[in-house]
């Protein structure tokens, strides 16, 4: 219980509370990319790719395992603007939760068709005040930083309702998945183009997906443009 997160530089450290129990044999932490071990109630590592999503388990003697914590979320960003989106859904919802990693390096955040800008002192101001796991966000920053955000996995059956045109959307899962596997089957082209940061894709009803996008990953934002 009680995760918390903090890095310096590419360096994370994740910490929690676990009351000791007589047969208490390790704590199992499962990320992404890899699974590590531990007998204290923390872990140390490098971030070494653009996001990971870390959770813990504790293992007795007997290799029973119990349920996992909820997940702490490392997303890298780079100076300036990043198209993002978060695989975790955060019991607080609020921007000033969500995003208070980043302190007063982050000064400020877009979503689709609303925007706020974070004052030194006066806190989060403007119409965004929420971060969702369908939205995807421009997250301003003025120095390279680490976004850490805790919660559980978002659910993979939970739908993200497109209107006809441009939608600022995010891919809250964990894994990449193709553009033609994370789209409903016999779409076809009712998606036109999507857009992410620095990469995009257009449908074309002979030949499917071209482009400098070929799959859909989890951290980062893009512009869907639904025909319906």
């Amino acid at each position: 219980s009680l995760m918390s997160a903090e890095h310096e530089g590419d360096d994370i450290t994740i910490n929690w509370q676990y009351e000791l129990e007589e047969d208490f044999n390790y704590h199992e932490i499962t990320g992404l990319w890899n699974t590590t071990y531990s007998i204290e109630n923390n872990l140390e590592f490098e971030l070494s790719s653009r996001h990971d999503e870390d959770r813990i388990q504790s293992v007795d003697i007997n290799d029973n395992k119990s349920e996992h914590s909820e997940s702490v979320m490392s997303i890298h960003l780079h100076a300036g603007a990043n198209l993002i989106s978060i695989n975790v859904e955060s019991e607080d919802t609020d921007i000033s939760s969500v995003l208070s990693s980043l302190g007063n390096n982050i000064t400020g955040a877009i979503g689709e068709g609303v925007a706020a800008n974070n004052h030194p002192e006066l806190g989060w101001m403007g119409s965004l005040d929420e971060i969702t796991s369908c939205g995807a966000y421009w997250l301003i920053v003025n120095e390279e930083d680490i976004l850490l955000v805790t919660g559980y996995p978002t659910d993979s059956t939970m739908p993200c309702a497109l209107h006809a045109g441009n939608n600022l959307i995010g891919y809250p899962y964990r894994y990449a998945s193709s553009i033609e596997d994370a789209l409903p089957e016999g779409i076809g082209c009712d998606i036109s183009g999507i857009i992410g940061e620095g990469v995009a894709a257009t449908c074309i009803d002979e030949f499917g997906w071209v482009g400098s996008l070929s799959s859909l990953e989890g951290s980062y934002g893009y512009w869907f443009n639904a025909v319906q």
